[in-house]
């Protein structure tokens, strides 16, 4: 599994930049391809939480029960 953290090499302005003009990061090639439940339901949590219109992202509630889920081998759809 990837051990780099997003956006590594980036000074802290550009990755306020790039956020900013909606360029996010991506998920290292083995979690993108993964096709375990699990992983499948924290990448889907993961652009929920980055969607660039407030009202689509999830709520807290909602992220901690995706969360919970995960954690108790039952990942769920957002």
């Amino acid at each position: 599994m990837a051990q780099k953290p997003p956006y590594d090499g980036l000074h802290e302005l550009a990755v306020w930049s790039a956020i900013s003009h909606g360029i996010l990061p991506n998920f290292p090639d083995e979690l993108a391809q993964s096709s375990d439940p699990n992983i499948i339901a924290l990448r889907q949590l993961c652009t929920r939480c980055w969607e660039r219109d407030i009202e689509r992202r999830p709520d807290i509630g909602s992220i901690l029960t995706a969360i919970e889920d995960v954690c108790q081998n039952r990942p769920t759809v957002l």
